[in-house]
C-alpha cells in the first residue's frame, strides 16, 4: 500500500507550521530518510498547517503513551493492535520516548499508529471523528485528536506495519453495528480464501463476548470454522482464537461491557448516593418566636435555606450569652454557653449577606455603646497616662534620694488595680491566634469570631506559621485556663476564656480541615456545629416579600437587651427540662460505638451542645414582647429542651455529611475510592485482591470488607455465586459491578 505524507525542512519544531514537501513510499524502509524531519498525515493547502487551510485526511493518527496504568500487565504492546483491530491495515511508528524512563516514571511502550480511513475532507469532521474513536479505545491519549497533527521527526524510531484490507473507517462501522452480523455475513455463509482470518477473529470476539471464556464458545466457534473454504490448519485456528481471547479481555475492561453472566441476572437499580447531598431543613420552629419570625422573613428575602439565618441567630445568641451566663446540667456539670457554628454553603449562596443582616444589631450596638461613652474612654486614657507619668516622678524621686517607697508602692498598687476601658468590639473577622491571646486577655476573657470565609483554618493549619497553634480554640471553647509566656512578651493568663465562632464557608474549605491530622486528632472538628443547607439556586424569585421593620425590631430589642446582662448567672434545668436531656443522653450513647462510631468524637460532644443550646433558648425566650429581664433566675423549660434536643438531632444529620465531605468518615470514603477506581478501569467484576493491588491503601482484606459491604447496601455491587475450579476448590468471592454506575 502506498504510504503519503508531508514533511517539513525541520525537526522537533513545534513552532513550524510550514509542511512543503510530499511523499510517496511503498515501503516502509524508505520511511526513516523522510520522518526523520517533522511530518503529517493530513494534507494543507500550500503545505501551511492550520485548521483554515485543512484539505483532506486519508490517515488518522493516534498517539499511544500508556499512561493509563503503572502495571506492565495493562500496556498496550505493538502486537496488541493487530488483535484489537483485526483486518485493520494501520502504521505503527515509535515516538521518541520509546521505553525511556521519563519524568520519574519506568519506561515503557510509546508510539503513534497511524490508520488508513475513508477520506475526510473537513477539520470539524476528522476531530469528530478521532474523538469518536477516543471515546471507543480510551488508551488512546485524549489531548492528541485535533485537526492539525503532526509528529516529531527523530533518528531513532522504528516502523511496523500491520497489513489488512479494512480502514479504521470500516472497523467504527462495525463496532456501531456489531449486534447486526447478518449485515456482514460473519454467522452465515461459506468463508472464503483471502477473508478466512479477518472474518474467523470476528466471529471468534463475538462468540466469547457473548458465552464468555468456556468451552462451549470453543466449540461454537470450531463450529463456525467448518464454514471455511478451503479449512483453515488447526494451528491457524488456534493462533486466530488465542488473539480473540486477548481483545476478549480487553474488552472485559470497558465500562460499557456486561459479562454474559450478568444477563441471566436481575435488572440493576440505580444505586444509592454514597454522599447524600439531602439534609433536613433547620426546625425553625424551636426558637424564640422574636428570632423565627426575623429568620423566616430574612429568608423569603434573600431567597436563602432557614438553615442559614437560622444557625447564625445562635451562634449571635451564643455570642451575647457568653461571659454572662453557664448552664447547669447536673451537679458537678456546668457548660459554658458559647457555640462554634459552620455553615457550609457553595460560592453565590449568598452568605455574606444573611451573615450582614444577623450581625447588625452588633454593629448598631457597638455604635451606640462607644458614642455615648467616648468621653470615658479618653478620660481613662489620660487616667492612665497621668498614674505612669506620676511613678516615673516617684521613681526619679527615689533615685535622687528624696521619694519614699511608700508613695512608690501607693502608685504602682494604683497602677496593678487601674483597668483599661476601650472601646467596644463585639467580633472580629480576619484575626491571628497570637492577637486572639490578646483580645482575649484584654476582654475580660471573651471574644467572638464571624467570617463569610474560612480563612481562619488557614492561620489554624499554620499557613502563616510553621506550627499548627489551635490551643487557643481548644481551651476557649470549654473555658480552660489560657497561659502565654513567650520571649519577648509579657505573660497572658486568661481565666475563664469564652470564644464563640461563627463560619460560613464553601465546601473545599472543609475537605481542606481534614489535611491536618492535628485538627481532628485533638477535637478541632469535633468542637463545630455544622450546617450544610440544600440549595435553593434554581428556585429562587427574583422581587420577593419585604422584611418587615417591626420584626427586624424586636430581632434587635432582644439582642440589646441580652448584651446589656449583667454577668455570672447560672442557667437552671427545670426538672421535665432534666428528664428530657438524660433521656436524650441514654438514647444516644449506645450509637456511639455503632452508626456514629466514624463521627463519635463529634456526638460525644452532642449531649453538652444540646445543653448550651437550651440555655440559650431558654434566656432568649425571658425577653419576648419588650420584657426586660429584672433580677429573675433563668430556668430551662420542658420545651425548650424538647426544642433544643431537635436542634441537636438537625446538628447530627448535618455533621454526618459534613463528616464525610471532610473525608472523616472512613467507610464512606473508602467506598468512593472503590468506585472511582472500579469507573477507571472499567471493570465488570473484581474481587478482594484486585482492590488490594489496584487500591494500595487496602492493606488487609478486613480493611476493605467495610467498604465492600457498604457498596452492597448500597446497590453499587453484589457478591457472585463462587464457582468450583477442575480441582474442586471454590475460587475465592467475585463482586459484580452496577453497570449504572458509569452513567453517574
Amino acid at each position: 500500500m502506498d504510504i503519503k505524507f508531508s514533511y517539513a525542512n525541520c525537526k522537533q519544531n513545534a513552532k513550524n507550521k510550514l509542511y512543503p514537501n510530499t511523499a510517496i513510499v511503498k515501503d516502509i524502509t524508505e520511511l526513516p530518510k523522510f520522518m526523520k524531519y517533522d511530518y503529517t498525515f493530513i494534507e494543507f493547502k500550500d503545505g501551511l498547517r492550520k485548521k483554515e487551510n485543512f484539505v483532506r485526511a486519508n490517515y488518522a493518527t493516534f498517539d499511544l503513551d500508556n499512561d493509563h496504568s503503572e502495571r506492565e500487565e495493562d500496556w498496550i504492546k505493538i502486537d496488541d493492535i493487530k488483535h484489537i483491530f483485526p483486518g485493520v491495515w494501520c502504521l505503527i511508528i515509535t515516538s521518541r520516548n520509546h521505553m525511556k524512563e521519563k519524568e520519574g516514571r519506568k519506561p515503557r511502550p510509546k508510539f503513534h499508529v497511524v490508520f488508513k480511513i475513508n477520506e475526510i475532507k473537513s477539520a470539524d469532521s476528522y476531530k469528530e471523528f478521532m474523538h469518536c474513536v477516543q471515546r471507543e479505545y480510551s488508551f488512546f491519549d485524549r489531548q492528541a485528536l485535533d485537526a492539525g497533527r503532526f509528529m516529531f521527526g527523530t533518528d531513532a524510531s522504528e516502523f511496523y506495519e500491520i497489513k489488512g484490507d479494512l480502514t479504521l473507517s470500516d472497523h467504527m462501522k462495525f463496532k456501531e453495528n456489531e449486534n447486526d452480523f447478518a449485515r456482514y455475513n460473519i454467522y452465515e455463509g461459506e468463508i472464503y480464501e483471502g477473508s478466512r482470518s479477518n472474518t474467523m477473529i470476528r466471529v471468534a470476539t463475538s462468540i466469547l463476548k457473548r458465552y464468555g471464556d468456556t468451552d462451549e464458545a470453543y466449540q461454537k466457534y470450531l463450529e463456525q470454522a467448518d464454514r471455511c473454504i478451503p479449512s483453515l490448519p488447526d494451528n491457524e485456528l488456534e493462533t486466530i482464537y488465542a488473539s480473540a481471547k486477548r481483545y476478549y479481555e480487553i474488552l472485559k475492561k470497558k465500562p460499557n461491557y456486561i459479562e454474559p453472566s450478568e444477563y441471566k441476572k436481575p435488572i440493576w437499580e440505580e444505586p444509592i448516593p454514597l454522599e447524600e447531598d439531602k439534609t433536613p431543613p433547620f426546625p425553625v420552629e424551636t426558637l424564640p418566636c422574636v428570632i423565627s419570625d426575623y429568620v423566616k422573613e430574612l429568608s423569603e428575602s434573600t431567597q436563602t435555606p432557614v438553615d442559614m439565618a437560622a444557625s447564625c441567630a445562635l451562634a449571635i445568641l451564643s455570642l451575647c450569652c457568653q461571659g454572662k451566663y453557664k448552664i447547669r446540667g447536673k451537679i458537678d456539670w456546668i457548660e459554658p454557653v458559647n457555640l462554634y457554628t459552620v455553615i457550609v454553603a457553595e460560592p453565590s449562596e449568598r452568605k455574606s449577606a444573611i451573615i450582614s443582616h444577623m450581625t447588625k444589631p452588633l454593629i448598631n450596638y457597638e455604635q451606640e455603646y462607644n458614642d455615648t461613652h467616648r468621653a470615658e474612654f479618653e478620660k481613662n486614657k489620660a487616667e492612665k497616662r497621668m498614674l505612669e507619668k506620676r511613678l516615673s516622678i516617684i521613681e526619679q524621686s527615689i533615685v535622687r534620694g528624696k521619694g519614699s517607697m511608700d508613695d512608690l508602692e501607693k502608685i504602682t498598687n494604683e497602677i496593678a488595680l487601674f483597668k483599661d476601658k476601650s472601646p467596644l468590639k463585639l467580633y472580629v473577622d480576619d484575626v491571628t491566634t497570637e492577637k486572639l491571646n490578646h483580645i482575649l486577655s484584654t476582654n475580660d476573657g471573651k471574644a467572638a469570631i464571624i467570617s463569610s470565609e474560612g480563612g481562619i483554618f488557614d492561620l489554624l493549619a499554620g499557613i502563616y506559621t510553621k506550627n499548627v497553634n489551635i490551643d487557643v480554640f481548644l481551651k476557649a471553647y470549654s473555658g480552660d485556663t489560657i497561659r502565654v509566656d513567650r520571649l519577648g512578651r509579657e505573660c497572658e493568663v486568661i481565666n475563664n476564656p469564652r470564644l464563640s465562632v461563627l463560619l460560613a464557608v464553601q465546601p473545599t474549605v472543609l475537605k481542606g480541615l481534614v489535611s491536618n491530622n492535628s485538627f481532628r486528632g485533638r477535637g478541632l472538628t469535633a468542637r463545630f456545629l455544622y450546617s450544610y443547607p440544600t440549595s435553593k439556586v434554581g428556585d429562587r424569585l427574583y422581587r420577593t416579600k419585604l422584611m418587615s421593620e417591626f420584626t427586624y425590631g424586636d430581632y434587635e430589642n432582644l439582642i440589646h437587651n441580652i448584651l446589656d446582662d449583667e454577668e455570672n448567672s447560672i442557667i437552671t434545668l427545670s426538672d421535665g427540662a432534666d428528664q428530657l436531656l438524660e433521656d436524650f443522653a441514654n438514647e444516644l450513647e449506645p450509637h456511639l460505638i455503632t452508626d456514629l462510631k466514624q463521627i463519635g468524637d463529634w456526638a460525644g460532644k452532642l449531649v453538652g451542645n444540646v445543653l448550651r443550646i437550651s440555655g440559650l433558648l431558654a434566656r432568649a425566650n425571658m425577653t419576648i414582647n419588650h420584657t426586660v429581664l429584672e433580677d429573675k433566675d433563668v430556668v430551662v423549660s420542658e420545651e425548650q429542651m424538647r426544642n433544643a434536643i431537635k436542634i441537636g438531632k438537625y446538628y447530627l444529620e448535618h455533621a454526618k455529611v459534613a463528616f464525610s465531605l471532610m473525608g472523616s468518615d472512613a467507610v464512606t470514603k473508602d467506598s468512593i475510592y472503590i468506585i472511582d477506581f472500579v469507573k477507571k478501569t472499567g471493570l465488570a467484576e473484581f474481587s478482594v485482591r484486585d482492590l488490594m493491588r489496584g487500591c494500595r491503601c487496602f492493606k488487609t482484606k478486613s480493611s476493605v470488607m467495610p467498604a465492600i459491604n457498604h457498596l452492597i447496601d448500597y446497590g453499587y455491587i453484589q457478591e457472585k455465586a463462587s464457582e468450583p475450579t477442575k480441582q474442586g476448590r471454590p475460587l475465592g468471592t467475585k463482586y459484580l459491578v452496577n453497570p449504572n454506575i458509569f452513567n453517574q
